[in-house]
């Protein structure tokens, strides 16, 4: 209600559509996607809106579910707003995302059932022929989350050397999920380091399926969620989206992070 007043009252800064796009996601995805359309036509050079158009767009509960779109965003989040931390550790997100979208549908199995599919001139796919390519993808979807783990640690020629180097000269200085994720005296490497590594612990434990049958979805036709079930996605890290949902799940010094989000907690 704060964020929707503040609204009322123009100018309005990205920041203050932004947090009505965050709440929206997290008790009305639909709301919330109309508010992102609004918010960047409002203030189309803010940073913050485009990143949390993208987190909209990497909800594998919601039927907007789409990670061109995703990057798309977070490429506009970070060049218009580089000192937005957040925009780079949902960019770390995207690119696993990514690898593992590029493994499923690679995947023979999917392969085939995408050529069954054209051949019969776009028959919808059945429950139970998706969850035999959930069964089928899931080995090798760990193993693409543990070469995104290990990868980390290569400096040269990887997907993060690029972005790390942004990062290192944007010194971001705000973020819910920055600072969420970031302690005092870490460099942007052991910030992405363990940010990718909360990444693979969390999908691995919670959300894997979720992704895989979003990307499964989207790849032979299967009509995606319908954003009623869209919440607790609304941010890379799982533990911070239900902290949104229930405060009391979390230990003082959270606590204290997600209401303050300042360095000096750390210090």
């Amino acid at each position: 209600k704060v964020a929707e007043k503040a609204l009322e009252d123009p100018p309005a800064t990205g920041r203050i559509w932004a947090a009505t796009i965050l709440v929206d996601h997290i008790a009305n995805v639909a709301e919330a996607r109309r508010n992102f359309v609004k918010g960047v036509s409002e203030v189309p050079k803010s940073g913050e809106i485009w990143c949390e158009g993208a987190r909209l767009y990497m909800n594998p509960a919601s039927k907007g579910f789409n990670l061109v779109e995703a990057r798309r965003s977070l490429e506009f989040a970070i060049h218009l707003t580089p000192q937005y931390g957040d925009s780079f550790l949902e960019m770390l997100r995207l690119i696993l995302l990514e690898r593992l979208c590029e493994y499923v549908k690679g995947h023979p199995a999917v392969v085939a059932a995408r050529g069954a599919r054209s051949a019969s001139g776009g028959r919808a796919l059945q429950c139970s022929e998706l969850q035999y390519l959930l069964r089928a993808t899931s080995n090798g979807c760990l193993e693409v989350l543990g070469e995104f783990q290990e990868e980390m640690t290569a400096v040269e020629g990887s997907d993060y050397a690029a972005l790390e180097a942004v990062c290192s000269t944007a010194e971001p200085n705000y973020g819910l999920l920055w600072y969420w994720i970031k302690r005092s005296s870490w460099t942007v490497r052991q910030i992405f380091e363990h940010m990718a590594k909360v990444l693979v612990q969390e999908t691995q434990a919670d959300v894997l399926e979720k992704y895989v049958s979003a990307m499964l979805s989207r790849e032979l036709g299967v009509p995606l969620g319908d954003d009623l079930s869209a919440t607790g996605f609304f941010f890379g890290v799982g533990r911070l989206s239900r902290a949104f949902q229930n405060m009391g799940s979390l230990d003082r010094v959270e606590r204290m992070r997600v209401v303050f989000g300042a360095e000096v907690l750390y210090v």
